[in-house]
């Protein structure tokens, strides 16, 4: 039944033991009123039974005891929840005993609308009674599946007993449920919207009630796996027009608000606030803010239930400090939706949580919006008795498959959908339920018709309603009807569609099913705007909206507002067609609906056809095409390209004409002209068919640049004709149309003049530039890099993380060393790729290059706001911001201060003057695009909810991506540079030192598309280093010893010493010490004639850690030293601070305190100087164990809590193991038993995810000695 968050080990203690003393307490005549309106619920103590070992639980209100009620036969008991019987015929109860002070010297009233929430040991009895009553009060009242029932109470006014007794749900609470097994997503479902049923219900009252403690530990699951909102203590009445204060009070004076007091609890990582009751992790931010609560506190705690049954992890659960909940709360910094990979398949569900934690109460849904979009998901009731398989997973029932192919066709994954299906339909056939096998059949029709396939769709259309027609399934029955109208009007049979859609029309409406009808109305709409009957169409467009929008089926208005944009597309209002078009894709994208996409991006392609906007027509119909393509849907994707290449054809025509009628000059003078150009090209030369890209200000055009006129610079990705001229980009700049040549000069000069002063291995090179301005000639001239941009590189192959780190950490260095000139250089617009501005580009050596310097500026400081650098000497006001929207690339250029919507800092949409941070704002995006393929905010279409996004601080999960995941320091160090406030953005350098500790490589094109077992060695190495970092010791290890074997087999020693080395860091890692020596002494044997310094002192700190884990610290302190004298010899700080560090160990634990502190000072001030987080975060560590040993526990704290939250921040579990270890032993230390186990158990759980199995047992060895110390404690 209910159980507290915090949990006492004693669970055999007498029913009576949690009582106080009775003494001779009379109520108060109001309490004793309320005593006798309950009377009928009232339960003689007499037939209730307590077991010998009957499960109990103790929290610190209440005590629940599971117990047995012998039901008399004229008394009625709730029917409404499941009970289970004894075979004596009593009913299985859970009995919560509050807990009552001994001490009464203080008694207090509740005020109207204020629920007390001080400790209870300084309430008066008077008032535990009140608050008894009042929770049964509400119980009474209530009366819905989804809410629990109350059995009845007890009291004995002289004894100072007051327990409530309700039926024992064996099931548990919702948090244990969900972690029971591994629920499949329709199931999870079905308990979310269980729980907002009974919210809705709990809204609907009059006046409303608010739960006001909703979360997962106070929602119990039934025996038939129902679940049921629990625990009123925090509820309240709310009279309408007066929502933000309670209007139910426990007594009758008022007494002024409470306020907010907190209390942590480390046990359970929460804090309880005095004044309004609620818990922290759940709480709305408004009530943070100590505003009154009102309903809309519910829905955002609705939101974290269903976070918690999707994702088995409470609120915030990787932060340890509640003033950090605290703060995430209140500044919308909540966690990842979408990353998850169950929430992933259910973007429906993210959209509405997403809703659910709107800041603002006013923009949250109510709770009835909240239920009607959980009925439009996949869900089913949960099975705990699913059969499995001998041969390996669980054996699904067909009604889950079914809702796990839905699941997956709403998402347009019609491949999965058809597999679960296809299963479903198996098992319906072998078993011979034919409407089981009719509903699977459409289904899988339904999936066909959705990629085109008509012939196949109407067979099996055809086959289901066979079977529905004849056992007389009306309503399944015109679903098929509507199907075969579908294919139909696919196929151009508009009369056929119009009868199959009207005798749909007519059975739905027959049955009154409101979701058939509106989808029959929406087919009869779409004929008539096929047939050009615009008025018709409007008015069942009109009717289906109406349906959709009442029952809440958000696709359902997607295709009706798709359907009206279309109508106003055909009768050329531009206008409304993109305001519906836009509409429908974003709720398209919302709800994860591929197919709705990709038409949404098709019809906006088609008003940018119509009117001129060819370029971004182009980039629709190839984002379309793309998603058709994906998706199944063959046909619709060639229609789109075939509309994207007519839209090409139509552009070039267009600036041919443009071209021809700019010109005055006749036949003569474009001869004339044209030797001329030739003239001046003689040394540049263009070959036939050169690769060209368009660009809105510039062409660029690949050529030929003869080798005396080459520059004396000399590149790692020059490259050369057969005739040995140099392989050259020329940049040639467009006449702008206001025809200002010498601007447009001015501004060429002025990107050269960056150039020609820059010299750095990732900055890209000029070999000069062209001009004749009486000519409108001016070009730059670079070298030819053949990877072409950083985006298109990336998406040319599957690279690994390793490789994409490279490009990053080269991107890194190229803006350190601009950001370190005098002055120093912001560029202003870094990207991958914006509009064929080619911003970074990957050389043949496969290393980033920052190109594009239009927008770069000198910064000059104590003068900020204003470019350093003028194009014309006179100083010119600012020029204010002007967008243009260019499609192409889901772009916008701002005249003004230039730079790119999607890449751009907060500060500069806010119009505010550049700084260099700027560009670490970009840096990080350059980051996310390279890690996951995609551009800023890539699933947005309209620029405005980006400019929003950006400015309220809402960017896109990084840690829920495949390859983010397994790179959490670059995460935090993304997360770092996308700070809101600029300052506290980190500089390049601290960047460029943060990813210098990251494994990478650079990219191999030659190894990219091999298979896995022969990635070079090199490769495998680093891809061993970043599994090992995030404590993935199996998966190292796998890697390291595919680098070992080819190392073994080319011979190559030196390589091989590196491998063995690093399978001893791993052994060591895990604690298996033998296995470590023997690698670490393997690749020192084959040190000893090969000069590799740098892994000989690895080596030897690995074989020192070693023995100082086996205590033998003479040994340790002398390896410690030969790899301190080495790393000090070739000037690597790194294991310089590893070496001194494990010197500070070894005197530690030799308790020579004095002298470990100074070696702990030196390492610690490397760490910091060279960005090593993880390191500073180890000596930290080592600093709070000194102070612990020495009881300065306060030091200790500090120490241990800013080590936990750099490895929380770096993903570091084997760290935040030993944190949480040495903050539990503290605790230990300091009496604060609970808190200890807590704990204890966090890090065992640590301990064993990461391999570390003694350890793991030995703390928890430590936390049951707390245990019984505190059982020791409770008996005496």
């Amino acid at each position: 039944m209910q159980q507290p968050e915090s949990r006492d080990a004693d669970l055999h203690r007498s029913p009576t033991s949690d009582l106080g003393s009775p003494g001779s307490f009379q109520p108060e005549p109001k309490l004793r009123e309320k005593i006798e309106k309950l009377a009928k619920w009232r339960i003689d103590p007499s037939l209730i039974e307590f077991p010998g070992d009957a499960f109990e639980l103790h929290g610190g209100h209440a005590t629940v005891s599971r117990a047995l009620l012998n039901v008399q036969p004229n008394r009625s008991t709730n029917t409404d929840q499941p009970g289970g019987r004894t075979s004596a015929g009593q009913k299985v109860v859970a009995v919560k005993k509050l807990k009552i002070p001994a001490s009464e010297n203080l008694e207090r009233l509740l005020g109207v609308g204020i629920c007390i929430l001080q400790s209870l040991a300084a309430v008066g009895t008077n008032v535990l009674f009140k608050l008894t009553l009042r929770e049964a009060g509400f119980l009474v009242e209530l009366s819905h599946p989804h809410i629990v029932g109350l059995e009845g109470f007890v009291e004995e006014v002289s004894e100072g007993i007051i327990w409530l007794v309700f039926p024992w749900e064996a099931n548990g609470n919702l948090r244990d449920f969900i972690a029971s097994r591994d629920w499949e997503i329709p199931e999870r479902i079905l308990l979310i919207r269980d729980v907002t049923a009974g919210v809705e219900y709990l809204h609907g009252q009059n006046p409303p009630v608010c739960h006001g403690d909703l979360k997962s530990v106070n929602i119990l699951v039934n025996s038939n796996c129902r679940a049921l909102i629990t625990d009123f203590g925090s509820a309240r009445r709310l009279k309408e027009g007066d929502l933000g204060a309670e209007t139910e009070h426990v007594g009758s004076e008022r007494q002024p608000a409470t306020r907010l007091e907190a209390t942590f609890c480390a046990s359970t990582n929460t804090i309880t606030l005095t004044g309004n009751e609620f818990t922290l992790r759940w709480a709305a931010p408004e009530l943070l803010n100590d505003e009154p609560p009102t309903l809309k506190i519910d829905i955002w705690a609705l939101g974290w239930i269903a976070y918690e049954v999707m994702t088995n992890a409470i609120p915030f659960q990787d932060v340890v400090k509640d003033s950090i909940v605290i703060k995430r709360v209140t500044q919308g910094h909540l966690p990842s939706i979408t990353g998850d990979a169950r929430m992933s398949l259910m973007r429906r569900l993210c959209c509405l949580m997403s809703e659910c934690w709107s800041a603002d109460p006013g923009q949250r849904p109510t709770a009835m919006s909240c239920r009607k979009s959980f009925d439009w998901m996949p869900m089913i009731v949960p099975n705990p008795n699913r059969a499995t398989s001998a041969m390996g997973p669980e054996v699904h029932p067909p009604a889950l498959l079914v809702e796990l192919g839905n699941m997956h066709q709403q998402q347009g994954d019609y491949a999965n959908a058809s597999k679960f299906y296809t299963e479903a339909l198996g098992i319906f056939t072998e078993t011979a339920d034919r409407a089981g096998r009719a509903d699977v059949l459409w289904r899988l029709a339904g999936v066909l018709q959705y990629q085109g396939k008509s012939e196949e769709a109407v067979a099996l259309y055809s086959d289901a309603q066979e079977i529905f027609t004849s056992i007389g399934d009306r309503a399944l029955e015109a679903r098929v009807l509507f199907g075969l109208a579908q294919v139909y009007k696919t196929q151009g049979k508009y009369s056929e569609a119009t009868t199959f859609y009207s005798d749909a029309l007519k059975i739905n409406t027959n049955i009154n099913d409101s979701h058939g009808k509106s989808l029959a109305l929406f087919g009869l709409a779409e004929v008539h705007r096929l047939r050009r009957e615009y008025s018709k169409a409007v008015t069942f467009y009109s009717d289906a909206l109406q349906i959709f929008t009442e029952t809440g089926n958000r696709q359902g208005r997607a295709s009706n507002l798709w359907g009206l944009a279309q109508v106003h597309l055909l009768q050329r209002q531009y206008n409304q067609a993109i305001m519906f078009y836009s509409d429908a894709l974003q709720i398209y994208t919302d709800i994860g609906d591929s197919r709705g996409r990709a038409f949404g991006l098709l019809g906006l392609a088609d008003v940018s056809r119509d009117q001129g906007r060819h370029d971004d027509a182009i980039d629709l119909y190839e984002q379309a095409a793309a998603i058709f393509e994906r998706i199944g849907n063959a046909g619709s994707g060639a229609k789109a390209l075939r509309n994207a290449a007519e839209s090409r054809r139509l552009l070039a025509m267009e600036l041919t004409e443009e071209a021809a009628c700019s010109s005055d000059m006749d036949a003569t003078n474009v001869t004339r002209t044209a030797m001329r150009c030739w003239q001046l090209q003689k040394s540049i030369e263009f070959p036939e068919g050169a690769a060209e890209l368009q660009g809105g200000h510039a062409t660029v055009s690949r050529a030929f640049l003869n080798p005396s006129n080459t520059s004396d610079r000399t590149d790692e990705s020059d490259g050369r004709s057969p005739a040995g001229q140099k392989v050259v980009a020329v940049k040639k700049l467009k006449i702008p149309a206001d025809g200002n040549l010498e601007r447009l000069l001015g501004l060429a000069f002025r990107e050269a003049g960056f150039l020609v002063k820059l010299s750095h291995r990732n900055i890209v090179g000029l070999e000069g530039f062209v001009e004749d301005v009486s000519e409108g000639i001016i070009w730059l001239v670079f070298p030819w890099e053949a990877n072409g941009n950083l985006r298109d590189f990336i998406a040319s192959q599957d690279w690994e993380i390793p490789e994409r780190i490279w490009l990053i950490a080269n991107v890194a260095g190229g803006v350190e060393y601009l950001h370190s000139q005098n002055p120093p250089i912001c560029h202003g617009d870094l990207n991958s790729y914006l509009d064929l501005h080619i911003n970074i580009l990957v050389n043949s050596n496969c290393r980033a290059l920052i190109t594009d310097f239009g927008s770069a500026r000198r910064i000059t400081e104590g003068d900020l706001d204003a470019e350093r650098e003028q194009v014309e000497t006179e100083q010119q006001p600012a020029a204010r911001l002007e967008a243009t929207f260019c499609a192409s690339t889901n772009t916008i250029t701002l005249t003004g201060n230039e730079f790119t919507l999607r890449w751009a800092a907060p500060e500069l949409l806010n119009d505010e003057p550049p700084t260099v941070k700027v560009d670490i704002w970009a840096l990080g995006w350059i980051a996310y695009e390279v890690m996951t393929n995609a551009i800023p905010f890539q699933d947005v279409v309209k620029d405005s909810i980006v400019i929003k996004r950006v400015t309220q601080g809402h960017l896109p999960s990084i840690t829920g991506d495949a390859r983010m995941s397994l790179m959490l320091k670059l995460c935090c160090l993304m997360s770092e540079c996308w700070s809101t406030d600029p300052s506290r953005r980190p500089t390049a350098v601290e960047c460029e030192k943060s990813l210098d500790w990251m494994p990478m490589i650079a990219p191999n094109r030659a190894t990219a598309t091999m298979v896995p077992e022969v990635r070079s060695p090199a490769l495998l190495l680093e891809l061993g280093d970043m599994q090992q970092s995030q404590c993935d010791y199996p998966n190292a290890s796998k890697f390291i010893n595919q680098a070992l074997a080819i190392f073994t087999e080319t011979a190559d020693r030196k390589g091989r010493a590196r491998a063995l080395e690093s399978l001893g860091e791993v052994h060591r890692l895990q604690g298996k010490a033998e296995e470590a020596v023997a690698f670490y002494s393997d690749a020192l044997e084959i040190l000893t004639d090969i000069d590799d310094k740098h892994v000989k002192a690895d080596a030897l700190w690995g074989l020192a850690y070693v023995y100082q884990t086996q205590h033998k610290y003479s040994e340790a302190a002398s390896f410690y030293s030969d790899a301190l004298k080495i790393n000090t010899d070739i000037n690597n700080s790194g294991g310089k601070a590893r070496a001194l560090f494990g010197l500070a160990e070894v005197h530690r634990l030799r308790k020579e305190y004095s002298q470990a502190v100074p070696f702990y000072s030196d390492a610690l001030l490397i760490r910091t100087d060279i960005g090593d987080r993880h390191g500073r975060a180890s000596v930290m560590w080592a600093l709070a164990e000194a102070h612990r040993l020495q009881k300065e526990y306060s030091d200790a704290i500090a120490f241990y809590s800013d080590a936990l939250q750099i490895y929380t921040d770096i993903g570091s579990s084997r760290g935040r193991a030993f944190a949480l270890l040495g903050l539990a032993d503290v605790n230990s230390s300091q009496g604060r038993h609970n808190d200890a186990i807590d704990l204890y158990e966090q890090a065992a759980q640590l301990f064993e995810q990461v391999g570390y199995a003694s350890q793991a047992t030995v703390t928890l060895e430590r936390a049951a000695d707390v245990r019984r110390r505190v059982e020791l404690g409770a008996a005496a």
